[in-house]
């Protein structure tokens, strides 16, 4: 091999052109494609926004969605839509922009009226996690809880028995009880 290919080779794991992002057990489509197959069918719709080359936390994501149990479970499960953010193209900068991917990988799990229900910004750090994030999100515990204490409440638990950390509501407002200037101006003060 000469210099010629070597540098066909080394242009073509830069272009990215080598290979898609996700394993070939995934049906891919395009996000407006999947969302009106999510409306059609009912299941949510999964964005990977990852980097092809040179993302260590890209390949183990990648890994652990290519593993026969993750496959069964996502594909069966949802519409998978990968976006390079090396190369996005239109549709792609569009999604990573309305579902804020400013990171690789992330993960933005969508409900078929295309309403993010579920945001993971770093990846998935193992299978377990990634089991209970679907679980998560294809039985709308959303509604419930949110993703993260949700994991961390059921990452060890046995069965199905299954914890709802409470929904974080923004608090009340607490009373400012500090005078007013229109009050102390409006005292009588004696010298």
């Amino acid at each position: 091999m000469g210099i010629r290919g070597i540098a066909v080779a080394v242009l073509l794991c830069v272009s990215g052109a080598a290979q898609a992002l996700l394993s070939n057990d995934y049906e891919k489509t395009g996000l407006v494609q999947a969302l009106q197959r999510a409306r059609a069918d009912g299941r949510h719709v999964m964005l990977y926004f990852g980097l092809e080359t040179f993302c260590p936390p890209c390949k183990y994501t990648r890994d652990l969605l290519s593993g026969s149990t993750l496959v069964a479970a996502y594909r069966s499960n949802f519409h998978v839509v990968e976006v390079d953010l090396r190369n996005p193209g239109d549709e792609g900068r569009a999604a990573a922009a309305r579902y804020g991917a400013r990171w690789a990988p992330t993960l933005v799990f969508v409900a078929p009226s295309g309403k993010m229900v579920a945001r993971m910004p770093k990846g998935f750090h193992n299978e377990r996690e990634a089991l209970l994030t679907s679980e998560f999100v294809v039985q709308k515990h959303y509604l419930r809880s949110e993703l993260e204490p949700f994991v961390k409440a059921n990452f060890n638990a046995t069965g199905a028995e299954r914890v709802f950390p409470e929904k974080r509501v923004a608090e009340a407002a607490t009373t400012d009880d500090r005078p007013r200037l229109r009050d102390i101006l409006g005292q009588k003060h004696e010298r």
